[in-house]
């Protein structure tokens, strides 16, 4: 199939475009900055068209031809800008043009940050009510591609995985880190007591298996609606604190704390992204490595 995949030099989008080149999709990677695709520009499934998600026409002649869009980029800046708008507005117009183009079906890669404040059980179908700009954003970004597949007929898939992590697509590619694993590296380089409360975690997601799902998701006829991409299996903080400290060899102890509040711990349901790809994710490997690249390379952000 040919895909527009926007956001494609970005962590998640690199991997995303690995995994669609590996499947023989041709791939339209719509950037900013087209060095930061490497090699990978230069792959023969591989068309890179320069353009800022902003600048409407160049967007909206890049959509032509496509049967599938995957929308994986982000404006962002700091809360005091108006970049959260721009960024809603900017997929809005994207989506609109996509449809227009005859796109069959469009893929939007959001976040389980729609869902904050989180409960103790969240699935797909809960109302969002988004306590914070970044799920704000994700969640306004959904209901504008809704509102195109309602008013052309597109067929939507929202994806929404937790905190993602894994080593870059490719050496040198751009990478991430949750900022709470981030802060925990940070605080054993300085060999301070990391404090962690008891039993309390995350469902990480291994930026392969974000990728791997895009990747059946655009391919199966059934695949629709939205699906929370996340590990069946919380990963405690309290075990990747123990991690950073052995990676590091650091001095630091783990403390561990009851936790202050008496709520269950809120977890995600799984069971939507398990029959998709008719097993259950597990980042624990990816996790492993996500940490030595810290460690390796002192990248933290």
């Amino acid at each position: 199939m040919r895909v527009l995949l926007t956001g494609a030099s970005g962590y998640v989008g690199m991997h995303i475009l690995s995994r669609l080149v590996e499947a023989s999709h041709r791939v339209t990677a719509l950037v900013r900055s087209p060095e930061r695709l490497g090699r990978l520009a230069e792959h023969p499934s591989v068309a890179v068209h320069h353009a800022d998600l902003r600048d409407e026409s160049r967007v909206s002649a890049a959509v032509d031809g496509h049967e599938v869009c995957v929308h994986a980029a982000l404006i962002w800046g700091a809360p005091e800008t108006d970049l959260e708008l721009l960024d809603t507005v900017a997929a809005a117009k994207l989506f609109d043009a996509a449809a227009r183009a005859g796109v069959g079906r469009t893929l939007l890669v959001s976040s389980t940050a729609v869902h904050r404040p989180f409960t103790a059980e969240m699935r797909e179908d809960d109302a969002l009510t988004p306590t914070e700009i970044y799920g704000a954003t994700k969640a306004a970004t959904e209901l504008v591609l809704w509102a195109a597949c309602g008013a052309h007929g597109m067929q939507g898939i929202v994806l929404r995985p937790g905190p993602i992590v894994g080593l870059p697509a490719v050496p040198g590619a751009a990478f991430r880190s949750d900022r709470r694993v981030t802060a925990l590296v940070a605080s054993a380089r300085r060999g301070d007591p990391l404090h962690v409360a008891r039993g309390e975690g995350r469902q990480f997601v291994a930026a392969a298996d974000v990728a791997r799902t895009v990747a059946v998701a655009i391919e199966a006829p059934a695949a629709s609606g939205t699906y929370l991409c996340v590990d069946h299996k919380l990963t405690t903080w309290e075990s990747i604190a123990h991690r950073v400290v052995a990676a590091l060899g650091s001095s630091s102890d783990v403390v561990t704390q009851d936790r202050r509040s008496s709520d269950p711990i809120p977890r995600f349901c799984d069971e939507r992204i398990t029959g998709l790809l008719g097993s259950t994710l597990d980042s624990h490997a990816a996790m492993e490595q996500h940490l030595a690249h810290l460690v390796r390379t002192g990248h933290e952000g």
